[in-house]
């Protein structure tokens, strides 16, 4: 099996995936994470991986590529510490 670089993607771009809207953190080019809005603003947990154009749901291997990311044109924000004690929980 050869391993290749994920297509290009934006850091911090929102992208859909299966009518989710999910933001894209992109550590390399060949591995970046995906967080629902949600995980994102809250410092939630990894919903996808895109490891060298496969998509990996909480560590199992998808039949998703990188070319079912759609690139809704967003850039998200980094989330911002204030989130987390705007949440009500500790």
């Amino acid at each position: 099996m050869q391993l290749r670089q994920n297509k290009p993607l934006r850091n911090l771009g929102v992208y859909e995936l299966r009518d989710q809207k999910l933001v894209l953190f992109k550590r390399s080019e060949e591995l970046a994470f995906l967080f629902s809005l949600e995980a994102w603003q809250l410092h939630g947990a990894v919903a996808y991986r895109v490891s060298h154009g496969t998509i990996y749901c909480h560590g199992e291997l998808t039949t998703l590529t990188d070319e079912d990311l759609f690139d809704t044109g967003i850039t998200a924000s980094p989330p911002r510490l204030s989130s987390l004690w705007n949440t009500g929980k500790v």
